[in-house]
């Protein structure tokens, strides 16, 4: 600010924040739909899903996602099978080596540990009992042995209980390592075996401990001429010298019954920050031959949802054939959460062969059983089409013999198929589900508990061996590590977030256009799956995401979505009616198969297309960060949902780099409001639009917005003025009911959005009358006129291309701006509040000069093959030249100025306005108005004459009774004599079904 030049800088930065081109301006609504992909299994009435070989297309490795519990379509539950493949019936079980296998006798001349906690034994504790505190609480002849945690015992077996100290024989122990004295303190060099003189476990080198003597003069572990040395030295000593270590350690022994193991007992894993890491256990197992066998580990974590955790397994350890393996036993949820681990190539001798298991994380897994051998594999088939193979049988992660409802194998070795349900939403790898999650019940079963979760978890797609199950098209693509090729998926607004590595995005898509010719365009409900098969082996399942089409104002849609309408099942046209935002960009579809607008009823050579503002096609390789609401599933969480808005204007408000437009924005929607509670519709898209309003005019003018927020179906909705109907509508559609227009809006508009309560001196302070009471800019009585200004503003029917969730509201279009319905509109006048009647600036029809379509300002728009008028009423019907024979067309002549200008040398414009006043020419200079010309043949191209605004009066002199040559009643209405055609408040509400049997179009 103290700069000579702020000012400058001051102006320069408004100016261009002002200017688009400089800034552009961030829309809301397309900031969000670039980044909304959700998935889907089969076209819906907002768009088609892309195919496997789209840029960008979506695979996963894991089976089920949440669109797998129910059809999409009916609702009804998907029907699960699982059964045994044929090859593998007749496969031996594999043999089973329990927790209580490994507990084995005492080894001889070990004394096991035994604790007293109640109190000595004839007052002292014996060899391998305790809890002693002193030398002097032990037998004759024995010492103390003081842990800290779970030391082994030196001359006993076991593990005791944490910190129980147990009294020894130490003679038994000596060594052959003399003991000696080095010095005193070793500093700076840590003590060697059987060297002194130690205070702590710390001065002695490695893995050695510092034997506490205490003045005492007794022996030493492992070490001998402990009579030689001082009595008061202390000495390093290898904890693990003169004993035997038993087949586990830091484990506790489990056996409650309701814990879901196989045997008498499982292995409960300490979770000691300390020992819990060290926890080992060894069995020993014997095979007949030499070989590679399948080993596996039935386990379940220590604590709830820590993670993935390893496992070591040592095979033969010590000797020269010794194998060691990593094996990851992931996150399970709780003790009771059995499930195996994926089973390890080991090579095994004939005869014994020892196996240790070491934990190799503070929280590790609980142990049940080591499997060897390979058990039956499990085929899961969902509605008729193969998912995937486990190699495995599957069972409730509760109990393996059977669970509360006498079920725990989930097939049969007959090939029986079993059905069952999907009872809760499939997750994929997340946060929480580390391995997914996936719970099934039988068919009918009205339960769904922890006890119904499977041990496999939601499991990857794997076909490997059993090819010839394999559903529908498989793919082969490059393995997952070519990075030119694929790229990680990103879901950060998904229900969880994903684990990276189990999501990916095919950037290139797939060229193989045979293989792509056998998959349909868009993915259906019920269709078989498309896998992908990797040369390493990897198995991937194709994921169909939701397209957005590219159909902005400015580039509509070439053929208003009915292409892509016309391949899928549900799918809506996506072509937005015409209206003020849009009419310039609107274009002219040579397809075959374009979509006529919502309001349009027609299929021609040539229909007109028009886009919305900000709807631009979503990009794929952004993956899911928004939901998207529509009639499928949601694939996010519905509290998700509802902050989307909030996340878009955050970051919007944070990153981008049209800060002055933003801020105007929020200002002016803090005035122009809309509450969604009053709405009843919770999805994004909707308000991203309506907010964009005010980014859009933040540097405009009121009359624009004013517009723009009247014409809104959200401010309609919110306002209440949505098919407001006319006192006189309603008088005659309900035989005489006395009625009037919703005055909602007619008072908020004046009341919230623009002139407020009072009248305001230019100080802003109020005006008051000569009594000094404040005066009110409106009275009720106005409120009641322009409440009639505000009947027929009704929404469109709903179309594709933009999010509408299955809803109260879910066949009103809330997106594209409202249309009048003429039948409802108050066509009187209506006063104003300066004593006058609104149009009183516009000139009188009957004051408009004679063939005012060929005048300057004469606007028309391109109506494209369909020769109805858009903005007047015409019986649908008579569209069809074949039906009605004798409907005679404007048709203009080549030689007019009028033709040249709509004609345009074959480049037809959406909206043309002329610039100066034409003569007429042929057919023109016969009559005294146009509706609807006609300039081209082939197809045929109609433009409808738009009238400059003038007001017509309701009431007038001379009026003349008109009606069809037949006299039929409903034909009969009141005419100006001096307008080109007739006033429209003495219209019959009954004229539209009379126009069908006219001869002639006027």
């Amino acid at each position: 600010d103290a700069a000579p030049d702020a000012d400058h800088w001051r102006a320069k930065y408004v100016k261009d924040q002002v200017d688009p081109a400089v800034t552009p301006m961030t829309s809301h609504r397309e900031w969000w739909r670039k980044r909304t992909n959700p998935k889907v299994t089969h076209s819906t009435e907002s768009g088609r899903s892309d195919g496997p070989c789209n840029k960008n297309s979506r695979w996963r490795r894991y089976t089920f996602n949440r669109h797998d519990k129910q059809n999409a379509i009916n609702e009804e539950w998907k029907i699960m099978h699982f059964y045994t493949p044929e090859e593998d019936v007749g496969l031996p079980d594999p043999d089973i080596y329990e927790a209580e296998d490994i507990i084995i006798s005492t080894p001889a001349g070990l004394t096991p540990l035994v604790d007293t906690l109640n109190g000595q034994t004839n007052g002292f504790y014996r060899l391998c009992e305790g809890d002693c505190d002193n030398d002097s609480d032990c037998a004759g002849g024995l010492v103390c042995y003081q842990r800290e945690a779970f030391e082994p015992v030196p001359g006993c077996y076991g593990h005791g209980t944490k910190k129980i100290d147990y009294c020894i024989n130490i003679d038994a122990l000596i060594g052959d390592t003399p003991a000696h004295f080095t010095g005193n303190p070793l500093d700076p060099n840590p003590g060697g075996k059987c060297e002194g003189d130690c205070d702590s476990d710390l001065q002695c080198e490695g893995d050695l401990r510092c034997w506490q003597r205490s003045g005492s003069g007794g022996p030493i572990p492992g070490c001998s001429g402990h009579e030689l040395v001082d009595s008061s030295t202390d000495f390093c000593y290898e904890p693990k010298t003169s004993w035997i270590q038993p087949p586990y350690f830091g484990y506790g022994i489990d056996s409650t019954p309701s814990s879901g193991f196989t045997g008498t007992n499982y292995l409960d894993h300490s979770t000691d920050s300390e020992y819990g890491q060290e926890s080992w256990a060894e069995w020993v197992i014997e095979v007949g031959t030499n070989g590679l066998y399948p080993l596996s580990l039935r386990y379940s974590q220590s604590e709830r949802s820590k993670g993935d955790m390893n496992v070591e397994m040592t095979i033969n350890e010590g000797t020269d054939d010794e194998q060691v393996y990593t094996i990851l036993t992931a996150c399970s949820h709780g003790k009771n959460d059995w499930r195996y681990t994926k089973y390890t190539e080991a090579y095994l001798y004939a005869g014994a062969n020892r196996v240790k298991i070491r934990n190799m994380q503070e929280y590790g897994a609980n142990i049940d059983h080591l499997r060897v051998g390979k058990a039956k594999s499990t085929i899961i088939e969902v509605d008729g089409h193969y998912r995937t193979v486990i190699n495995d049988r599957v069972r409730y992660t509760e109990g393996i013999d059977a669970n509360s409802d006498g079920q725990a194998i989930l097939y049969s070795d007959d090939l029986t198929k079993h059905p069952y349900e999907i009872c809760t939403w499939p997750h994929f790898y997340n946060v929480v589900y580390n391995e997914g999650l996936l719970q099934v019940r039988p068919k009918g079963a009205s339960r769904c508990g922890s006890a119904q979760r499977l041990d496999t978890m939601n499991p990857l797609v794997d076909f490997n061996g059993y090819e010839h199950y394999v559903p529908g098209v498989v793919f082969n693509l490059p393995d997952l590590t070519d990075s030119s090729v694929w790229a990680l998926a990103v879901d950060e607004e998904d229900y969880y977030n994903i684990i990276p590595g189990y999501d990916f995005i095919l950037k290139s898509g797939i060229q193989d256009e045979d293989l792509c010719a056998k998959v349909p365009v868009s993915t259906e409900e019920g269709n078989a799956p498309v896998l992908a098969k990797l040369p390493d082996g990897t198995w991937l399942h194709w994921t169909g995401q939701l397209i957005l089409e590219e159909n902005t104002a400015d580039t509509p849609n070439s053929d208003g979505g009915g292409a892509a309408a016309n391949n899928t099942d549900y799918m809506e046209c996506i072509n937005v009616p015409r209206n003020f935002l849009n009419e310039e960009g609107c274009t002219i579809s040579d397809s075959y198969m374009a979509c006529a607008a919502s309001n349009r009823d027609f299929t021609g050579s040539a229909t007109v297309v028009c886009g919305s503002i900000g709807e631009v096609s979503n990009d794929h390789s952004n993956g899911q960060l928004f939901n998207f609401a529509h009639e499928m599933k949601p694939t996010m969480d519905k509290d998700v949902s509802q902050q989307q808005k909030t996340k878009v204007w955050t970051h919007i408000a944070l990153e981008e780099q049209d800060q002055l437009r933003q801020r105007m924005a929020w200002a002016l929607c803090q005035i122009f409001t809309v509450v969604e509670d009053n709405i009843g519709d919770i999805t994004t898209e909707i308000y991203l639009n309506y907010y964009d309003i005010c980014v859009r005019n933040a540097f405009g003018n009121l009359r624009d917005i004013l517009k723009e927020v009247s014409y809104s179906p959200l401010t309609a909705t919110h306002l209440t003025f949505m098919a407001s109907k006319s006192a006189a509508y309603i008088y005659d559609d309900t035989d005489g009911k006395i009625s009037s227009p919703d005055e909602n809006y007619a008072r908020e508009v004046m009341q919230l959005f623009t002139i407020g309560l009072d009248k305001l001196n230019s100080d802003g302070t109020p005006q008051r009358d000569e009594h000094g009471r404040i005066i009110q800019v409106y009275t009720n009585d106005d409120i009641m006129s322009f409440s009639r200004a505000w009947t027929g503003f009704q929404a469109h029917k709903r179309r594709g291309n933009y999010e509408n969730e299955e809803s109260s509201t879910r066949h009103r279009n809330l997106l594209d701006p409202l249309y009048i319905e003429e039948s409802w509109r108050d066509r009187f006048p209506k006063h104003d509040l300066t004593g006058g009647y609104i149009g009183d600036t516009y000139p009188l029809c009957v004051d408009m000069p004679g063939k005012a379509f060929l005048h300057k300002g004469a606007k028309y728009l391109l109506l494209g093959s369909n020769p109805l008028p858009e903005l007047m009423v015409d019986h649908p019907d008579l569209q069809h030249g074949d039906l009605y024979l004798d409907i005679k067309r404007m048709v203009l002549d080549p030689s007019s100025n009028l033709y040249a200008e709509l004609y345009n040398e074959g480049e037809y414009r959406a909206v043309v306005t002329l610039t100066e006043n034409l003569y007429c020419a042929g057919n023109e200079c016969d009559v005294d108005t146009v509706r609807v010309v006609q300039v081209a043949t082939n197809p045929d191209i109609f433009y409808e004459y738009v009238p400059l605004p003038c007001v017509h009066q309701a009431f007038y002199e001379g009026g003349k009774q008109i009606s069809r040559k037949d006299r039929d009643d409903e034909g009969v209405m009141c005419a100006d004599p001096k307008l080109p055609a007739a006033s429209a408040a003495c219209g019959n509400q009954d004229i539209i079904a009379s126009v069908k049997s006219r001869s002639e179009e006027h």
